[in-house]
């Protein structure tokens, strides 16, 4: 294992985020974020469409306009702690790991949900969930 670390691919569409980092270690889930209800901090206890929450919890659709997003969290954040789990899910555990580049594709697919500014929302989020970079590979 090298300190150079490889590229995360981040696939998006309104109902599915894929992120990869090599062809063996990668995570699909729904763009479903649980976070705390118990807790006056948020803290994500689970993600993705299963519903295997175990504790009181507020279900968050990060990608619909009925999101469900409580007023003092805001979507930023959600997607931060959203796309924080998902790296760490697919980046190898290591000492001396270097915060990865991330390729972003589709987008263009979350227009109408964020009004034309989800690329700044998505460099944002990944970012402050540990990119060193966002490039956008859009077709």
């Amino acid at each position: 294992m090298g300190l150079v670390a490889g590229p995360i691919i981040v696939e998006l569409t309104p109902s599915r985020v894929r992120v990869s980092c090599e062809p063996d270690q990668s995570i699909d889930v729904a763009p479903i974020l649980y976070l705390s209800a118990d807790l006056p901090t948020p803290q994500v206890v689970a993600i993705g469409d299963r519903d295997v929450v175990t504790r009181p919890s507020i279900r968050v659709s990060l990608f619909s306009s009925d999101s469900g997003l409580p007023s003092s969290v805001s979507k930023l954040l959600c997607l931060t702690l959203f796309f924080r789990f998902l790296i760490a899910t697919v980046v190898q555990k290591g000492l001396f790991r270097l915060r990865p580049p991330v390729i972003v594709r589709g987008s263009r697919s979350l227009t109408a949900i964020f009004a034309g500014y989800e690329r700044e929302l998505l460099i944002q989020a990944l970012k402050d969930a540990g990119a060193k970079t966002v490039a956008f590979e859009d077709a």
